[in-house]
C-alpha cells in the first residue's frame, strides 16, 4: 500500500510542532539550585561609632544626668575587624567611673573610656548573634547586621534615681559600623 506525500508530510508536521515547543519549553529552563551564596558578607573593619545608655548620666561630673549618648562627651575610639578565616581583632573598651563612697555617693568622677586590651580569637555569626571565642571576653551581648554590630555591656556608672546619686549596673549598647 502507497500512501501519499501529503499524508506523510501531514504526520510529520505535527511532531515537528511538539519537538519545537519542547524544546522553546525546556531551553528557558535553567537549575533552580543557582550556586550563588546570598549569605551576609560580614568582614571588615568596623568602627565604633555610638555608646548609648539606659539611664541619664552625667558623663562630664557637673552634676546634671542629661547624657544617654555618650559618643559625644567621651573621647573613645574602638574597632573591631572580621576577617575571612574567622579570626577577629579587637580594641576592648572598658568604661568606668570613679567614685567616692559606698552607700552615698559623696562625689564622682567623669567617665572615662579606655582600651583594656587588643585581643584576637575565632567568632562565629549565626543569624543576627555574633560570638566571640576568647576568654577575655564575657558578659556581652552581641548582635550583627550587614552593617553593624552591636555589642550591650554592663558597667556600674553614677546615676540619678531619686534623691542622692547611686552607682548601678547600667546597659551600654556600643554600636561599630563599616
Amino acid at each position: 500500500m502507497k500512501t501519499s506525500k501529503s499524508f506523510q508530510q501531514k504526520r510529520t508536521f505535527p511532531n515537528l510542532i511538539i519537538y519545537l515547543f519542547c524544546f522553546i519549553l525546556f531551553s528557558g529552563c535553567s537549575k533552580d539550585d543557582d550556586s550563588t551564596d546570598n549569605t551576609p558578607n560580614h568582614f571588615g573593619t568596623y568602627t565604633l561609632t555610638s555608646i548609648s545608655s539606659n539611664f541619664l548620666l552625667d558623663s562630664n561630673a557637673d552634676g546634671e544626668f542629661n547624657d544617654d549618648q555618650l559618643i559625644d562627651n567621651l573621647s573613645c575610639s574602638s574597632s573591631i575587624v572580621l576577617n575571612a578565616d574567622n579570626s577577629f581583632t579587637w580594641d576592648v573598651l572598658n568604661i568606668r567611673q570613679d567614685s567616692s563612697g559606698f552607700i552615698v555617693i559623696s562625689s564622682y568622677e567623669p567617665i572615662r573610656c579606655f582600651i583594656t586590651e587588643n585581643i584576637t580569637g575565632q567568632f562565629v555569626v549565626d543569624d543576627i548573634e555574633i560570638t566571640f571565642d576568647s576568654s577575655a571576653i564575657n558578659n556581652v551581648t552581641t548582635s550583627i547586621n550587614e552593617t553593624s554590630i552591636e555589642i550591650l555591656i554592663r558597667p556600674e556608672l553614677i546615676i540619678s534615681e531619686g534623691i542622692l546619686p547611686q552607682k548601678e549596673q547600667v546597659n551600654l549598647t556600643l554600636t561599630y559600623e563599616r
